[in-house]
């Protein structure tokens, strides 16, 4: 039963990928863009990829580096990364944690020595779900039913979006803040493993403007269950201050 609840939705989340992106560049250059609309962008992306990706799927769901204050903080984090596209929590999670376990070896679901090309068209990633690896999450109704039933949240958001607001909303609403969310994942998989030697993590400064801190990617894998990236003083780290500060009931560093 649950392995056949645990279907990979991959395929679909690819094209989706692939239909945001392209709607998003005709888009582009069929409309004068304005500073409202890059606000529109900017701030549903931060919801759906500093907030949702980097503090909920990665840092709370894949490594429980934390526990929230609230329900209502919980399912504002994670609520945005469902609606994005990105995949399901069961599907996000286990991807990250078989990436730990295999990182930069066979076995790793996306291999940056694959290079950048594949690594942003998603050609590289390969994942079957196994419960082993999300079994404290399977326990949870909602987790299983959001996966199981994923595709219905970002088609209820993008419809309402489309409904509201028109082609318009619809695109800087979720075509664009999603694909660049899906961008900016992909880059940082590769851009954080890549050196002209030999694969492995490393720190990657530039990559933090876009995911708030997991540029800091080699302190990371150096410790994962750590809810901040931040190692040195001047290793500013937006989403592990989110965590302490406002999300979290308390930390340990």
């Amino acid at each position: 039963m649950i392995e056949n609840i645990l279907q990979s939705r991959f395929i679909v989340i690819k094209n989706l990928f692939y239909f945001n992106f392209l709607v998003s560049v005709y888009y582009l250059f069929n409309n004068t863009f304005t500073w409202a609309d890059v606000g529109v962008i900017s701030c549903v992306f931060f919801f759906m990829n500093p907030l949702g990706i980097a503090v909920a799927y990665h840092r709370y769901w894949s490594h429980r580096s934390f526990e929230f204050r609230n329900k209502f903080f919980l399912y504002l984090c994670t609520i945005p990364p469902l609606v994005s596209g990105s995949g399901s929590i069961l599907g996000w999670v286990g991807i990250h944690r078989k990436h730990h376990a295999h990182s930069d070896k066979p076995g790793d679901p996306h291999l940056a020595a694959n290079g950048i090309v594949k690594m942003l068209t998603m050609q590289t990633y390969h994942y079957v779900p196994s419960p082993k690896e999300v079994i404290d999450l399977i326990r949870d109704p909602f987790i299983l039913n959001s996966h199981k039933y994923y595709f219905a949240f970002p088609l209820i958001y993008a419809g309402l979006l489309y409904l509201l607001f028109g082609f318009a909303g619809f695109v800087l609403g979720f075509c664009m803040p999603a694909a660049l969310s899906m961008i900016t994942q992909n880059t940082t998989n590769f851009v954080n493993h890549f050196s002209e030697t030999e694969f492995k993590p490393r720190n990657v400064a530039w990559i933090n403007v876009f995911n708030f801190g997991d540029g800091w990617h080699k302190n990371h894998h150096d410790n994962p269950k750590r809810y901040t990236n931040r190692q040195r003083w001047y290793e500013l780290d937006l989403a592990g201050l989110l965590i302490k500060y406002v999300f979290a009931k308390s930390v340990i560093d």
